[in-house]
C-alpha cells in the first residue's frame, strides 16, 4: 500500500470512530416503527440502509470539534443525528430538483420511488430531527440550546438559498466562476454547523467556536470542490451535471478562458455527448490554467484555515491532529486529480 492509500485509509478510520454513532442514531430515528407501512415507510427504510454504507463525514466533524474544544464526543451523537436527518432531508428534496435517479451506483429514493414519495419522506426526516434536535438538548443550557437551534436553522436558510441560486444556473454554460463559488460557499454551512456546535457542546470559548466553524466551511467548500473536480472523471455524473444540474467549478472556470472556450464549449454543446466527448473535456479543463489555479487557491485556503485553527487549539492534541489530516487528505486529492 503507498502513502497515499494509507493516508486515505487513516482517513476513513477517523471518519468512522468519530462519526459512525450518531449515523446509526440516526438511520434508527429513521427507522422508527411507529410510521410503519405504505410507500413513504419503505421510501425511509430503502434510504437508512444506503446510509449504513455511507461515510459519516459531517457526524465526525461534530465529534471532533467537541473534543477539540475540551468535551467528550459522546455528548455530540443525539445532537450530531439531528443534524444529519435535516441534511438527510434535504438531500431527498435535492435529488427530485436535480433528477438524480442513480447515486453511488444504486437507485436514489427519488429514481426509486419518484417524487411524490421521495419529497414527502423528505419532510418526515425534517420532523423526525426537529424532534430529536429538542430532545437531545436536554442537557444543555438554555443559552446553549438557543445558539444550537439558531445555528440550524440558519445552515438550513443557506442551503435553501445555495439551492435556489444553483436551480438558475441548471443547463448553463455562460455562468461566472464566482457566482457558482458562492453557492459553494452557501453549501458549506453544514459542516460549519456541525463543527460550531461540536464546538459549543465541548465547551469551548467564543474563539475556539468560531476557529472550529471557520474550519467546517473551508471544509465543505474544499470537499464540493473536490467533488467537482472528480465528477469530470465519472462519465455517468458528469453527463447527469450536463442535463439537469450546473456545470462542475473546474469546467467554468475553463470556460473563461478564451484560448479553450470554444473547444470545450463545442463539446460540451452536442446533442448527444459520448464518453469520449466527455473524456476530451475532462483532458483540457485538468490541463487548463484556468482550473490550475483553481486548485492552488482552494490548497491556499486549506492551509491558511489549518493554521488559524492551530493557534486556538493546543498543537498536539489528538482532535487538531485528525481535523488536520481530514482536510491535508482532501487538498492531496485535489492536487493528484488529473
Amino acid at each position: 500500500m503507498d502513502s497515499g492509500s494509507e493516508r486515505i485509509e487513516v482517513f476513513q478510520n477517523v471518519i468512522e470512530k468519530y462519526g459512525r454513532n450518531a449515523m446509526e442514531k440516526a438511520v434508527v430515528e429513521i427507522l422508527d416503527q411507529k410510521y410503519n407501512g405504505g410507500k413513504v415507510s419503505s421510501a425511509l427504510k430503502y434510504h437508512a440502509k444506503f446510509l449504513r454504507r455511507v461515510s459519516p463525514i459531517f457526524p465526525a466533524l461534530t465529534a471532533l470539534s467537541c473534543e477539540a474544544a475540551g468535551g467528550r464526543r459522546e455528548k455530540a451523537t443525539n445532537i450530531s443525528a439531528a443534524l444529519t436527518l435535516f441534511v438527510e432531508a434535504a438531500n431527498l428534496h435535492d435529488d427530485i430538483i436535480d433528477q438524480t435517479a442513480t447515486k453511488y451506483y444504486r437507485k436514489t429514493v427519488f429514481g426509486k420511488y419518484g417524487s411524490d414519495i421521495t419529497l414527502l419522506a423528505g419532510d418526515v426526516l425534517l420532523v423526525k430531527g426537529a424532534m430529536l434536535l429538542h430532545s437531545g438538548g436536554d442537557e444543555l443550557s438554555a443559552d446553549e440550546k438557543k445558539t444550537v437551534l439558531d445555528l440550524t436553522f440558519s445552515a438550513l436558510i443557506e442551503i435553501s438559498n445555495s439551492a435556489a441560486m444553483e436551480s438558475k444556473m441548471r443547463r448553463k454554460i455562460d455562468i461566472e466562476p464566482k457566482d457558482y463559488f458562492e453557492v459553494i460557499r452557501l453549501r458549506a454551512a453544514v459542516p460549519e454547523a456541525y463543527c460550531k456546535i461540536g464546538g459549543i457542546l465541548g465547551g469551548g470559548n467564543k474563539e475556539i467556536i468560531g476557529a472550529l466553524g471557520n474550519y467546517g466551511r473551508t471544509y465543505g467548500i474544499v470537499g464540493t470542490v473536490v467533488d467537482d473536480f472528480m465528477d469530470l472523471l465519472d462519465y455517468r455524473k458528469f453527463k447527469n451535471r450536463l442535463k439537469n444540474e450546473c456545470l462542475p467549478l473546474p469546467v467554468l472556470c475553463t470556460l473563461g478562458s478564451p484560448l479553450m472556450r470554444t473547444e470545450v464549449k463545442s463539446l460540451i454543446e452536442k446533442n448527444n455527448v459520448k464518453k469520449k466527448d466527455a473524456d476530451k473535456i475532462a483532458d483540457l479543463v485538468l490541463h487548463s490554467d484556468e482550473s490550475q489555479k483553481l486548485k492552488k487557491d482552494i490548497i491556499l485556503l486549506a492551509e491558511g484555515k489549518l493554521e488559524e485553527i492551530k493557534k486556538v487549539i493546543m498543537k498536539t492534541s489528538a482532535p487538531l491532529l485528525d481535523l488536520s489530516l481530514l482536510l491535508d487528505v482532501l487538498t492531496e486529492i485535489l492536487h493528484n486529480v488529473g
